[in-house]
């Protein structure tokens, strides 16, 4: 367990000394949909609310703030023929982050569905590989691309949706262990192979 916290440690420190940093426009779009739900706008936003929306959440390009996307919208936004505003991303995000943008923690949130993947993990690969087995699925899973490439970018679901993915599938590793069994019906090299799949 001691290891499975360093390597959820050691991930937490790299990610929150980061700077924040939004590389692309999904990054944009994405943002611009977590600071709506925020504002109190779940599902589509007027042509008024979506220019504000824009110019207030506009990149910064060295000493100058960049204008709205084309038609006065946010990055990555399509206005629809009734003339409402609505993200082209994936709606899914934006609803598990809000909470943690209202509360100012937005950093935090890749961390949080992190840390439900590392102890998805850990039961579950302590349970069908052993002892060590958990420790070494969670630090994987920490020093994983999709950690290295993803957990610092706070509003891009990519890191969110592979923890996910990975607590999900630890879970389902756990209780296939624990049905008794025999290890050529329930070979060690099943879990194994997912692990390395996500890493």
């Amino acid at each position: 367990m001691c290891l499975a916290a360093a390597a959820f440690a050691v991930l937490c420190v790299l990610v929150v000394r980061a700077v924040p940093y939004l590389p692309e426009p999904d990054d944009y779009a994405y943002r611009a949909s977590v600071v709506a739900m925020t504002d109190g706008h779940f599902f589509t936003l007027s042509g008024a609310q979506a220019h504000a929306l824009a110019v207030r959440l506009a990149p910064q390009l060295g000493g100058r703030r960049l204008g709205p996307g084309p038609g006065g919208g946010p990055v990555q936004w399509v206005r629809l023929p009734g003339g409402r505003w609505i993200s082209e991303k994936d709606p899914g995000y934006p609803y598990l982050a809000v909470a943690f943008q209202a509360l100012g923690l937005i950093r935090l949130a890749p961390l949080l569905y992190a840390a439900l993947a590392c102890l998805g993990w850990y039961a579950g690969g302590r349970r069908w590989l052993g002892g060590s087995g958990g420790a070494a699925a969670a630090g994987l899973y920490c020093s994983s691309g999709a950690a290295i490439l993803f957990a610092w970018r706070d509003y891009l679901p990519a890191f969110t949706e592979a923890s996910l993915i990975a607590a999900g599938t630890a879970a389902r590793c756990g209780p296939a262990a624990g049905q008794g069994r025999s290890p050529s019906a329930s070979p060690r090299w099943v879990p194994t192979c997912g692990i390395c799949q996500l890493t």
